[in-house]
Formats: C-alpha cells, structure tokens, sequence
C-alpha cells in the first residue's frame, strides 16, 4: 500500500512530518535515486528505495514512553551544553531514533512524550487534533483577581498573541501563587510569556497534563514504555501515569 513521502519518512524515525516537509523541499530526498521535490508524492514501502542524503531509510520498530521531565534537563536529541531527555533513557531505545514530542524548555518540568512515531507527534502536536496541554504554574507572587480576569480573555506579549483556552487558580501553598493554565498551541514559552505579559515571574512551571492523560506518582526523570493503543487511549479517554 502506497502512502505519502512524508508519512514514510516519520515512519522511518528520520522527522516527524511536517520536518520532512522541509527536507523534500530542499531536496535531500530521492526515490530510487531521483530527487523528488513534490510534497503529495507518494511510494511503495515494499518496492521503493528511499533516500535521505545518502541514507536509505526503513520503517523503524515504533517506540511509545511517557517521562516526567525533570528541570535542568533540554528537550531535545543533542545538545552540545547539557544534558537532554534522550540521554536519560537507555541504549537501547536511544538507538530506536526517538526524540521528545513538543517542548518543555530547561526549567521546565513534567509530562513528556517521546516516540519515534511521526503519525502520533503530528496528532499531538498539530491544533487541529485538539490535544491541549495543562500546565500548574508558580508565580513569584499572587495573582490578583483583574490580571486572572485579563489572562482568561488573552493577552499580547511583544506582538504575539496569547489566548488560553482556560485559566484558574489553584488551592496550593503558597495560596494565590499557584495557577493551573490550558492551552491548545505549540507556541514557545507560551505560559511563560503569558505571565511575563502581566509582570509576573515563574518559578516553576510543570506540565500536568497531554490532552486528558494525567501526571501521577511517576518520579522526576523516571519514564514508562507504552504501547501505541494504550498512549493513545489515555490522551483521548483519560488515565494517570
């Protein structure tokens, strides 16, 4: 069965979609040793021979987990001054390809998901599919009743603007300091700029939640593997990790 170039690049680990996007565009994919520039081509797994570079590329084993990020720590494969949320897993999996889906920038801490499945990063990760993600939010002092009031209705911060899709506050110690905010885009330091927009500082900040899959007890850079149904399941239905 014949499916698109770019599905069939994620499904080999190499980038989720929208990436391999940018890599046929800038035509460092071939099929069968032509270069192929068109975004709605489509190949045949059983009889193309795909390239990126010089590299063929084949379908991978799917990999699913879900990590308690720890602060201090990048969400990404490499980087060359700390240590990423890749280097915490075992080498066994690292060789599987995966790579953290969305971010969760070096402070910050939380639920993760890392794959090397680039159908499931384009659900979580693209608007459309209406997975939003809940944050808990410490702010450097309490939140008085009129900025709760202005960041429900959205706010601009140095020309981007910035509308939850819902805001409360929560009956944590220290009382007023703690807000729990939802949001349904991928903007960077979203929740962040939405503070900084009303003179606040955060002072931790920790995703709580992927669409309706929760975090529970599992500890601060610990991680649990997954099947593909059952992640899926628990972000759509519910369930704590």
């Amino acid at each position: 069965m014949k499916v698109r170039l770019n599905k069939f690049i994620a499904m080999c680990g190499v980038a989720p979609r929208r990436k391999a996007e940018e890599l046929i565009l800038r035509g460092k994919v071939k099929v069968n040793d032509a270069v192929v520039r068109t975004l709605s081509y489509f190949v045949n797994p059983e009889t193309d021979e795909v390239k990126v570079g010089d590299r063929v590329i084949r379908p991978l084993e799917k990999v699913y987990l879900v990590m308690n990020k720890p602060p201090g720590v990048v969400c990404s494969v490499k980087d060359p001054f700390n240590p990423t949320v890749i280097s915490l897993l075992p080498e066994e999996i690292r060789r599987a390809a995966v790579y953290p889906v969305g971010r969760l920038d070096l402070d910050s801490e939380g639920l993760l998901v890392i794959t090397n499945d680039g159908d499931l990063t384009y659900e979580i990760t693209h608007p459309k599919h209406g997975i939003n993600k809940t944050y808990h939010v410490l702010l450097d002092r309490p939140l008085s009743e009129g900025d709760l009031r202005r960041w429900r209705e959205g706010l601009i911060y140095e020309r981007e603007v910035l509308v939850p899709v819902a805001v409360r506050p929560l009956p944590f110690e220290p009382r007023g300091r703690w807000v729990e905010v939802v949001i349904d885009e991928g903007i960077k330091r979203e929740v962040r700029k939405m503070a900084w927009a009303l003179g606040y500082e955060v002072e931790r900040l920790i995703r709580v939640a992927i669409g309706r899959m929760r975090l529970g007890r599992l500890e601060r850079g610990s991680f649990r593997v997954l099947s593909g149904q059952a992640l899926r399941q628990m972000i759509r239905r519910g369930g704590e990790v």
